[in-house]
């Protein structure tokens, strides 16, 4: 596993010998331990890596509506529908009570 570092952290998991163009700010970073049960173990390290660039960039969405809120969202998309669901639960809570 490589970092680059500079204003930030970035990971990458390469089968190349060395996956940045910068050589002054990127390095050998350490090692990414996969179990051995896992099937597809090179994607699931991709993944992974994915994730926790993510994490390292901030790229964390959440949301606070009314009497929730929540947050570690990795996937926008995820969070949006989630989002919805509990906007829906809240206007059908609300329309008994005005019922």
């Amino acid at each position: 596993m490589f970092a680059y570092v500079h204003s930030g952290i970035v990971l990458s998991l390469s089968n190349e010998s060395y996956p940045f163009n910068d050589r002054f700010d990127a390095g050998w970073y350490g090692f990414l331990i996969v179990p051995e049960d896992i099937p597809n173990k090179y994607e699931f390290a991709k993944a992974v890596i994915k994730k926790y660039n993510q994490y390292l960039s901030g790229e964390i969405y959440g949301y606070d509506i009314g009497e929730t809120n929540c947050w570690g969202f990795y996937d926008k998309n995820e969070m949006i529908e989630e989002v919805k669901c509990n906007i829906d639960y809240f206007l059908g809570k609300k329309e008994k009570r005005n019922s």
